[in-house]
């Protein structure tokens, strides 16, 4: 990752023949990491000293267990240790132990998000790509985490660098990236799934025959390392959770995260949605036919099988959890199927950039709806790739969501509000 991470510049600028592109780059990349850089040290001192933020306690709780010397897992911690490892190891060498290290350690790790990003989106002017990256960044549900010792800063960041890999056709890396992705969490299997399944489309182009199979696998070795290594995991844990398997059951689907994700997807990208509502009245009775029914499909299925009684969304004090406990009235569920048939509506106009990416909407419906926990940092990373992998649209639309999306942040800040 950091070696990645590190040619992001030099990458990005390696196709720029003309000494001001080159130069440009480098400005909007200094102006996009300046911004980050300030932002992550005043949302940083702001955290220092402040108690521990829910999942916390299970964190850190965790890399403390390793730092007095034990190696035996914190018995509500739900993921694989391989976060609290490292970081366990890298506070025992520096002696940055406490729990403010530790979130400096953490906040490092977040700085390096909008860096991939960047590097990422190489086809795209460097002012659209800053902003992006930004945007990134700036996710309301992914913002705070970057400041608490949590793992879905360095989830993301891997997910976001398999991706990268295997659209620049680095298969081994990416299955690598990807395996690191699952390691973190558990869940970012499926994300493993994409990206193979991605890169098949890229090099066969959807010739779905034996020998284009065989021929593909051979160059994907390490993608079939990660399913036997999750494939055993499973097994040798009977589920995918580590601990708290009651709150987390294995092999169940669920649709409150899908639904909240679909929502989120329409209120945060809404500029986004407002530079294609042109698109809405070219499009063919067929094509409303189609999306139409789809939506209507995901509002009964959220009708009907709405779940918010996980013994976590019960907690008050939460966003997430008074949204689902208002929902769970059958008016207001009702009611909640408005946005959610609207948003499934926005997803269908909305192009993207990557062919095959598409595969991203199933998969995103099977990585969320395996939650029976209800909470908006779930929907981290397809939010995040869906801004990097929408396509390229007016600047008025990209900056306008930069600017929705940190007003999310301070309001969210400002009120205690967490999702």
């Amino acid at each position: 990752i950091l070696r990645m991470s590190a040619s992001v510049v030099t990458s990005s600028s390696e196709s720029l023949t003309e000494p001001a592109a080159a130069k440009q780059t480098w400005l909007w990349f200094a102006v996009m990491m300046g911004v980050v850089v300030i932002v992550s040290a005043l949302a940083w001192s702001q955290v220092q000293g402040t108690k521990m933020a829910t999942d916390e306690m299970y964190h850190y709780g965790q890399i403390e267990i390793y730092l007095n010397g034990d190696y035996y897992q914190h018995p509500r911690l739900v993921t694989l240790p391989s976060y609290h490892v490292v970081m366990a190891v890298v506070a025992k060498v520096t002696g940055l132990t406490s729990l403010d290290a530790i979130r400096f350690l953490s906040m490092l790790i977040g700085l390096l998000v909008p860096m991939v990003v960047f590097a990422m989106l190489r086809d795209l002017p460097a002012d659209l790509r800053a902003m992006r990256a930004l945007a990134v960044f700036l996710i309301p549900t992914l913002f705070p985490l970057n400041f608490w010792v949590y793992t879905d800063p360095t989830s993301l960041l891997f997910v976001l660098a398999a991706m990268w890999a295997t659209t620049s056709r680095r298969y081994f890396w990416a299955g690598l990236l990807a395996i690191g992705a699952t390691l973190v969490r558990q869940n970012n299997i499926i994300w493993l799934g994409v990206c193979h399944a991605i890169g098949f489309v890229r090099e066969e182009h959807w010739r779905f025959t034996f020998a284009s199979v065989k021929r593909y696998l051979a160059k994907t070795p390490a993608f079939l390392l990660g399913y036997a290594l999750f494939a055993v995991f499973v097994v040798v844990n009977k589920g995918i959770a580590m601990g708290a398997a009651e709150a987390h059951p294995s092999f169940r689907l669920y649709t409150g995260n899908i639904a909240l994700a679909i929502v989120m997807a329409l209120v945060l990208q809404l500029p986004m949605h407002l530079s294609r509502a042109t698109d809405w009245g070219t499009r063919s009775s067929r094509w409303w036919a189609g999306a139409g029914g789809l939506a209507l499909l995901v509002a009964a299925a959220h009708y009907l099988w709405f779940d918010p009684s996980n013994e976590w969304n019960q907690p008050a004090g939460y966003l997430n959890n008074a949204l689902a406990w208002t929902a769970s009235d059958p008016t207001h569920l009702l009611i909640s199927c408005v946005p959610l048939v609207l948003g499934v509506l926005a997803l269908s106009v909305a192009r993207l950039r990557v062919s095959g990416l598409w595969m991203m909407y199933p998969a995103t419906c099977l990585y969320l709806g395996s939650s029976w926990l209800i909470t908006g940092r779930y929907s981290i990373v397809p939010l995040a790739l869906l801004i990097v992998y929408t396509d390229q649209r007016p600047r008025w639309a990209e900056v306008a969501t930069v600017v929705l999306l940190a007003t999310f942040c301070v309001l969210f800040y400002t009120h205690g509000f967490y999702i």
